[in-house]
C-alpha cells in the first residue's frame, strides 16, 4: 500500500490532486460492501429506505483562518446528490412570507415545498419538539442569508446534529431559480476552526463510478479553498456513519512517500534493540530515584529524633490492666477490702 504525497505541475501549469485513484476505489468498494453486509445481516440499515451519505473527511497540518466565517462554500459536483423533484425543501425568509411565496408563484417556482417566516419560526417553532419535527420533515433547508446569523438561536441543535442546517441563498436578486437549482448540484462545505473539516461527496444508493468522480472533485474544490491547497492537507479518510473511516491519502510534513510494508519491515527490526536499551536505562533510572528517596527519608528521621520526646504505651497494657495485681498499697477500693478481713479476723 503507497500513499502518495507529493504535488507535481501538470501541463497548464497547475497543481493536480496526488490522490491515488486506485485508493479511493477500494476505499469506496470496502464501505458499499460493508452496507450490504449490513442489510443481509438484519441490521438497523435495514429498515430504513434512505441512503447513507458518504463523508469525506479532511486532517490539516494546522488550524486555518476562519475569519469567523459562518458560511459554506458551495462544492459543485459532477453527479448531484439531490433530485429536486424528490426532494422535500423547505425556506426560511424575512417577514412578511407572503410576498415571498407571490413572488415564487410568479416565477414558477414549485421545488419549494414550504416557506416559513421569522415570526412564525418563533412562535410556532419555539418547544423542542416541534423543532425536531420541523427537521425531520424536510430534506434540504434553505434561508435568506440576511436572517441566517439569527437562525442558530431559533432552529436549535437538532438541526446541526442531523448535518440540515439552513444553506444561505441571495433572495434580493431575481435569479431565485438558478440559485436554487446550483444549490441542488453542489454539497456544503463548512471550514472549521480546527484540524478536520467534513465534507460530503456522495451516498451507498448511488453508482460507484459516480461516487469516485465525486470524491475526486470535492477534494480539488476543497484544496483550491484552503490557504496552503494541498500542502496544507495532512490525512484524508472516507467514511459512513457506522463505519471506520478508511485512508485514501497520507501526508508527511517533508513531503516524502509513505510505503507503508518498508516502514512496518524497519520498525520491527529495530523494535527490539530499541525497547532493550530503552530497558536497561529505564531500570538503572527506577534503582538510583529509589535510593535517593530511601536516603532522604532516612534523613529526615534523623532530624526529628532528638526533638521528639513521645510516650509509647507497652503492648501488652491492656492485659495487665485485665490481670489483678499481686502487691497493694492500700488504697482506693482495696482499703476497703482490708478493712473487712482484718475486722473479720
Amino acid at each position: 500500500l503507497h500513499w502518495r504525497s507529493e504535488i507535481w505541475p501538470t501541463m497548464s501549469g497547475k497543481l493536480a490532486p496526488p490522490i491515488n485513484t486506485q485508493q479511493v476505489e477500494r476505499a469506496v468498494d470496502a464501505l458499499l460492501n460493508h452496507v450490504q453486509r449490513s442489510k443481509k445481516s438484519g441490521g438497523k440499515e435495514q429498515l430504513l429506505d434512505d441512503s447513507d451519505p458518504i463523508s469525506v473527511l479532511i486532517g490539516m497540518k494546522t488550524i486555518p483562518v476562519t475569519n469567523g466565517r459562518s458560511k459554506p462554500y458551495m462544492i459543485t459536483l459532477k453527479h448531484p446528490l439531490m433530485n429536486p423533484e424528490e426532494t422535500e425543501v423547505c425556506l426560511f425568509v424575512k417577514d412578511p412570507q407572503r410576498d415571498f411565496k407571490d413572488k415564487m408563484e410568479a416565477k414558477g417556482i414549485k421545488s419549494i415545498k414550504r416557506v416559513i417566516g421569522v415570526t412564525k419560526l418563533k412562535n410556532k417553532f419555539k418547544q423542542y419538539e416541534a423543532k425536531r419535527q420541523l427537521c425531520a420533515s424536510y430534506d434540504l433547508f434553505l434561508a435568506d442569508d440576511r436572517i441566517l446569523p439569527m437562525l442558530p438561536h431559533l432552529i436549535g441543535k437538532e438541526f446541526f446534529r442531523n448535518k440540515k442546517q439552513p444553506l444561505p441563498v441571495k433572495l434580493t436578486r431575481e435569479n431565485w431559480d438558478v440559485q436554487f437549482k446550483s444549490i441542488f448540484n453542489a454539497t456544503p462545505f463548512y471550514l472549521a476552526e480546527g484540524l478536520c473539516s467534513t465534507v460530503k461527496a456522495g451516498h451507498t444508493g448511488m453508482d460507484r463510478k459516480h461516487i469516485i468522480s465525486n470524491i475526486v472533485s470535492a477534494l480539488e474544490r476543497v484544496a483550491e479553498i484552503l490557504p496552503k491547497k494541498w500542502q496544507g492537507i495532512q490525512a484524508i479518510h472516507i467514511k459512513t456513519h457506522d463505519s471506520i473511516a478508511l485512508p485514501i491519502y497520507h501526508s508527511l510534513p517533508n513531503g516524502t512517500t509513505i510505503d507503508l510494508t518498508a516502514a512496518r519491515a524497519t520498525e520491527d527490526k529495530t523494535a527490539g534493540k530499541r525497547k532493550a536499551g530503552e530497558a536497561e536505562g529505564e531500570e538503572d533510572e527506577h534503582v538510583g530515584a529509589k535510593r535517593r528517596r530511601f536516603e532522604k527519608r532516612s534523613e529526615a528521621r534523623k532530624a526529628l529524633k532528638p526533638a521528639t520526646t513521645m510516650k509509647i504505651a507497652p503492648k501488652n497494657a491492656a492485659k495487665a490492666a485485665a490481670t489483678p495485681k499481686k502487691s497493694c498499697s492500700r488504697t482506693g477500693s482495696c482499703r476497703k477490702e482490708h478493712k473487712y478481713a482484718s475486722s473479720k479476723g
